[in-house]
């Protein structure tokens, strides 16, 4: 209702993602000048509601690729009544908002907010900033409830304890100091503290992984609580600064040391030089299992992202009975305006197993060349297993349409490594597509010669050159077999 090019109103908005609905506003009014947009600015004199619901998180989709925002954004002021459900904050919420806002098309951000909760008085969330825009620092936000509540729960903390938050960060890109903790109850799931000067500053801290539901799966990936350290020193004339940062958790100790500029984002020639080791690899990754891994290596900044690049030394990998003592090589991964890139190598030892996968050998070695595509799609561009028994291709591309493909062929010199009785060789082909927001779909097509698996009365079925061809289709973790076809 109302001129669409001054003053109008939305009697119903909503927000929807893969599962639906997760925001709805109601009763919205907008002020605003629309002869800003010709100056790539949208300014709202005013925006309110008669309430804003948040139902539940949203589902977060890939990310696409950074830059500048299209538009500037300043709303004068806003206001609107808040209500949070529990799927979102862990329990009902009730607020009164209200604040204002601006954004630079090309960074930085200004705003103030203020929350007070209509459900127990005396609850509020106050937050006053003023970040990237130019020299310029400030942070400034102050959060509490007396016996929790939803704002604790939005954070992933419990709702039901006493919830206090303090935040203070003060002066410019050249000098300033700040100051955060956070405290749940009893315990105290963030405190970090620094300063800086044009010579150089520190920082320190710890985090309370298992304190927030929402950090449950790193608390898993590396333990309960992570400190970390960041130290620097002027050493350059153009503004860089030595630096040393720490990471230090039950599963992960990351050190590193190196000439950057990070308030320009920006490192020196050389990068920052790390060293990063794990102790279980299976905490991170479930898929092969795996023991320890030590990365040592180099991170860079780029325009755009950040390369980082070294060798990798992975113990005790194992797979559907076959088993690997040590795996190293170099790697590659790069991130540039929201593509990624990884590349790597690898070389084994001590091999041995049972199963299909026991044709590998006692050291196979292997190559890899990947990224993530427009849509969050993953693309192997190039991979490739080599060992005294078995050698395996594989090419990927993207074709004019957006449609990816992967296409290889597994050649195997001998199946007696997979089980007592097994004989003869395999070449098998396969080709792969898929377009965006559909299953990969594949076909393959396998033969073999002087074949026997050890099992009489299969092999009699089988005879020595059997064929196997097939098509299927995979998506979201399930096989689905359309066709396949056994010749014996």
């Amino acid at each position: 209702s109302g001129d669409i090019w001054k003053d109008f109103g939305v009697r119903r908005l909503t927000i929807t993602d893969e599962k639906g609905i997760w925001l709805e506003a109601h009763d919205l009014r907008v002020a605003w000048r629309p002869t800003e947009l010709f100056g790539r600015r949208f300014h709202a004199e005013q925006i309110t509601a008669r309430d804003v619901i948040v139902l539940r998180r949203p589902a977060m989709g890939p990310k696409g690729k950074s830059g500048a925002a299209p538009v500037s954004v300043d709303l004068d002021a806003f206001a609107f009544r808040l209500l949070t459900r529990p799927a979102f904050s862990g329990a009902e919420g009730d607020f009164d908002v209200n604040g204002a806002y601006e954004m630079a098309r090309r960074g930085g951000q200004k705003g103030k907010i203020a929350a007070a909760s209509r459900l127990h008085v005396g609850d509020r969330l106050d937050v006053d900033f003023d970040l990237g825009r130019s020299k310029s620092l400030r942070l400034l936000a102050d959060a509490t409830e007396a016996n929790g509540g939803a704002i604790a729960g939005a954070l992933g903390l419990p709702a039901d304890k006493t919830f206090d938050l303090k935040a203070k960060a003060e002066g410019t890109t050249r000098r300033a100091a700040f100051e955060i903790v956070a405290r749940s109850g009893r315990e105290t799931p963030l405190e970090a503290r620094g300063a800086w000067t044009e010579q150089g500053g520190s920082a320190r801290g710890r985090v309370d992984l298992e304190a927030s539901r929402l950090t449950e799966r790193l608390a898993r990936m590396f333990g309960p609580r992570a400190d970390f350290t960041i130290d620097g020193r002027k050493a350059t004339t153009d503004g860089l600064s030595a630096l040393k940062i720490g990471f230090i958790s039950e599963n992960l100790v990351l050190r590193g040391e190196g000439l950057a500029d990070l308030s320009k984002r920006r490192t020196g020639p050389d990068g920052l030089a790390f060293t990063a080791r794990v102790g279980a690899l299976n905490r991170i990754v479930t898929i092969p299992k795996m023991g320890r891994g030590e990365v040592q290596g180099a991170f860079r900044l780029i325009d755009g992202g950040f390369v980082v690049e070294g060798r990798t030394d992975v113990s005790d990998l194992e797979l559907l009975g076959y088993r690997l003592k040590r795996a190293t090589g170099p790697a590659k991964v790069s991130w540039v305006k929201g593509d990624l890139e990884i590349e790597g190598q690898a070389t084994t030892s001590g091999g041995g197993g049972t199963g299909l996968l026991a044709v590998l050998g006692s050291s196979p070695k292997a190559s890899f060349e990947g990224g993530r595509v427009k849509g969050g799609r993953f693309l192997i561009k190039a991979a490739r297993i080599d060992a005294p028994n078995l050698i395996v291709t594989g090419k990927g591309g993207r074709g004019l349409l957006g449609g990816l493909t992967f296409d290889g062929e597994m050649k195997v010199a001998s199946l007696a490594p997979v089980r007592e009785g097994a004989k003869g060789s395999v070449n098998a082909k396969w080709s792969a597509s898929s377009f965006a927001g559909r299953p990969w779909s594949f076909t393959v097509d396998s033969k073999a010669a002087n074949f026997g698996t050890g099992y009489a009365e299969i092999d009699r079925l089988l005879g020595l050159t059997p064929r196997l061809a097939g098509k299927a289709s995979w998506s979201a973790g399930v096989l689905t077999v359309a066709e396949a076809k056994l010749d014996g």
